[in-house]
């Protein structure tokens, strides 16, 4: 049986908050400067250079309902919203509405309740109407990537090459990621292409460098930690990854951590001796 040591991460536990630009989410920053949305993963800078989104309020007020599990209401709105002639214009908002709508999806996916009655429909339902929100949330990330290969050649700043690879990664198309990635190297300024690199090395399952992934934690990338932990579950680390990802969802909203760690959870019930 495997054995959970107890992990000393070198991770700053002060740091100054902001709000996403993307989808207008409260997140740690990783210092007075730069940070990684929780959320929706948005690279974020303080200084005046991200991009405006007319949007960010309203996808923030979009993600209260969500929060509140309003599931249908969310639906109704995003859908409004995206539709919309200012979000079609702004990459940011796009990319915002995709990443509540994979929000959605996992929702509406592990919604099941196993104890109802005959042929329990309403968990059919939910897994079905989880595909109806992945065909959107894709559509609108597969959006984000067009717009960012077609300013590849006028890119001057890292903003849109960067929302470009994180589509990537969400729609796991790792041919194009790694495309934005020699991108990010040529006009990225801060640690974002950091970021991106460990990002790519854990989702494709190559190359993946524990001690890259530690560096970004202990500049105060916390979502790093979920990287971490993705890297143990690939590892056969089950416990250690449980451990990290524990103390990350105690402290910051990221969808993405808290339903790894139910799926480990539920792997460790199925697996306990």
């Amino acid at each position: 049986m495997e054995k959970s040591n107890s992990l000393e991460l070198p991770f700053k536990m002060k740091n100054p908050s902001a709000n996403c630009y993307c989808c207008g989410s409260f997140l740690l920053m990783c210092n007075k400067d730069e940070g990684f949305c929780h959320f929706c993963e948005a690279y974020n800078l303080l200084d005046g250079t991200s991009p405006e989104n007319p949007m960010s309020e309203k996808l923030y007020g979009i993600q209260m309902l969500l929060e509140s599990r309003g599931y249908q209401e969310t639906e109704r709105a995003l859908d409004k919203m995206a539709k919309s002639s200012l979000a079609q214009q702004s990459p940011a908002a796009l990319f915002g509405a995709a990443s509540i709508y994979r929000t959605l999806a996992d929702a509406a996916y592990y919604d099941r309740n196993y104890g109802l009655n005959g042929f329990m429909e309403q968990n059919s339902f939910n897994v079905y109407h989880s595909l109806d929100l992945t065909s959107k949330y894709k559509t609108l990330f597969y959006k984000v990537i067009k717009l960012a290969e077609a300013e590849t050649g006028n890119l001057s700043d890292s903003n849109l090459a960067y929302l470009g690879f994180v589509s990537c990664l969400k729609v796991k198309n790792y041919h194009k990621a790694r495309k934005f990635l020699e991108l990010l190297r040529k006009v990225a300024k801060g640690i974002e292409l950091e970021y991106a690199e460990a990002a790519l090395a854990v989702d494709s399952g190559n190359g993946i460098n524990s001690e890259a992934i530690l560096s970004l934690i202990s500049k105060g990338s916390s979502n790093s930690i979920y990287y971490l932990a993705k890297s143990y579950v690939k590892k056969k680390r089950m416990r250690d990854a449980k451990s990290i990802l524990e103390r990350l969802n105690s402290r910051v909203n990221m969808p993405d951590s808290v339903y790894l760690l139910g799926r480990i959870n539920q792997f460790l019930k199925e697996t306990e001796l």
